[in-house]
């Protein structure tokens, strides 16, 4: 298990989980989307050649190395099947929101838009993330990030997002994939003012 505090957990990952699971159920409201998307997409700020620069991005977490080519694979099947919204996201509740088989200490994300972010870090480089769950909790996230134009990460990443959002684009496209390598966590809630949670 994690060595992640369940303080983060719990709004990141866990509560993201439930936020699937209401959905599954038909237990959701227009409301609940939108505090979802805090969870998801973080501030992603970055310094480099364009300056420092900060953009938002969907982020989340990423399943264990030995993992990636089986989840690979049971998702494009539902995709080649075509498996309903619904089928979609019971697989991700699966494959991709069971503790069991997340690695902790990583994070995931693409670049779509491919500029000053993409200046900054292509070569690899420093990211902190900004998590602002309203009204009053956040966290801020400093990572390493690994820069990935192919293999497992790439394609789980390019696969997982289609999955959601676009399946009848599934591998079609190719998007560069950050691996962001979990360094620091810092509480940055009304109660906490910045304390350093982790490590």
């Amino acid at each position: 298990m994690s060595k992640l505090p369940r303080r983060f957990l719990e709004h990141i990952f866990y509560n993201r989980r439930k936020f699937l699971e209401n959905v599954v159920k038909g237990n959701v409201k227009e409301q609940d989307f939108v505090m979802e998307a805090t969870r998801h997409n973080p501030a992603f700020a970055t310094y480099g050649p364009n300056g420092l620069n900060v953009s938002v991005k969907g982020v989340g977490f990423v399943v264990k190395e030995e993992l990636l080519d089986e989840t690979i694979e049971k998702l494009k099947d539902v995709v080649s099947r075509k498996g309903n919204a619904m089928e979609r996201v019971s697989t991700l509740l699966d494959l991709v929101y069971d503790e069991e088989r997340i690695d902790f200490s990583k994070l995931i994300t693409l670049e779509l838009a491919k500029k000053h972010t993409w200046e900054n870090i292509k070569d690899g480089g420093e990211v902190t993330l900004l998590y602002f769950i309203p009204p009053n909790i956040a966290f801020e996230v400093r990572c390493e990030a690994e820069v990935h134009l192919g293999g497992p990460y790439f394609e789980y990443a390019n696969i997982l997002h289609d999955f959601y959002h676009a399946p009848h684009k599934v591998g079609t496209r190719g998007f560069p994939t950050y691996v962001l390598n979990i360094k620091e966590i810092y509480d940055n809630s009304v109660d906490a003012f910045g304390k350093k949670i982790y490590p």
